[in-house]
């Protein structure tokens, strides 16, 4: 004969197995949202070494074009191909206090056209985010095409963001 005890201990683990079986533990897992995005823009102050930029462009995660502020800046790498690498932070936001912060590195860089052109490939992740966005983390890839001589840009970015 089981004693209160052990019939608590045996009540306790059927419901708990009950909630895993019927998936109601699903209110604590994270949610992958895919984060696609296209933009444009131009550094707006600057040199080579380091500054800011502002860009648009349309994301899955937000509604209509939103507008992008961030910096960059050189970092040194002896081990890098050109001596170093580029690192971006950067915020997009919708103005209505949704938001995600975003550092990025440069993994490859190729000039074209003379010195004209350019073409970065970057890995992103995410920093920080606020609204709906609170707690998010997430990670991805951008590429972006560089005109050298106005240091206007185009970009494409893809990855996911989790939300808890």
């Amino acid at each position: 004969m089981m004693n209160k005890k052990s019939q608590f201990v045996v009540l306790a683990a059927t419901l708990v197995g009950g909630l895993f079986a019927t998936g109601l533990t699903t209110a604590f897992a994270e949610t992958a949202i895919p984060f696609r995005g296209m933009y444009e823009g131009y550094d707006s102050e600057g040199d080579d070494l380091s500054g800011s930029f502002v860009d648009w462009g349309t994301y899955s995660v937000f509604d209509g074009v939103v507008e992008v502020h961030g910096t960059y800046q050189f970092v040194e790498d002896t081990t890098h191909e050109l001596g170093g690498s580029y690192t971006t932070q950067y915020t997009i936001s919708d103005g209505e206090g949704n938001l995600l912060t975003f550092e990025n590195r440069e993994v490859s860089w190729v000039e074209y056209g003379n010195g004209k052109y350019g073409i970065a490939q970057s890995e992103w992740k995410i920093v920080g985010g606020e609204g709906k966005f609170a707690g998010a983390t997430g990670q991805g890839n951008e590429r972006v095409w560089f005109n050298l001589d106005d240091m206007s840009y185009k970009g494409i970015t893809s990855g996911d963001i989790f939300l808890s």
